[in-house]
């Protein structure tokens, strides 16, 4: 139990808001370190479809302007790959990790808070 520095026992409000806190604190890190995890292997995929799409080749043109594989002149269009580089950027601009990281240090913050609140308040009563 959390009890003040002339041994007075703390409040059960402030033993309760400080459990809570150090356990969403405690969770919201572990659910960063997932999220980093996940979003490096993301980074990485990008860079590999990155590199792919540099060393892909244009399709090989027959006399009458139309591709020589069947399968290019039954797909209409050619596939539009910028969309997938927009949205590696805008997951690039939202990292989960660091924010989860922040709402941790968040609850860390009024834990230590709420203790030093209950300390205080048990010495002066």
């Amino acid at each position: 139990m959390i009890t003040a520095a002339a041994s007075t026992p703390a409040s059960a409000v402030v033993v309760v808001v400080v459990v809570f806190c150090l356990v969403a604190s405690g969770s919201c890190l572990l659910l960063a370190i997932i999220w980093a995890n996940r979003e490096q292997k993301l980074a990485q995929a990008v860079e590999t479809a990155k590199d792919q799409l540099k060393n892909m080749q244009t399709p090989a043109v027959g006399a009458d302007g139309r591709p020589l594989t069947p399968v290019q002149a039954q797909s209409g269009q050619a596939i539009d790959f910028s969309s997938l580089a927009k949205l590696a950027d805008a997951l690039e601009k939202l990292p989960v990790s660091g924010r989860l990281l922040i709402v941790s240090l968040g609850f860390a913050t009024i834990a230590a808070v709420a203790a030093g609140t209950g300390s205080i308040a048990s010495a002066v009563s």
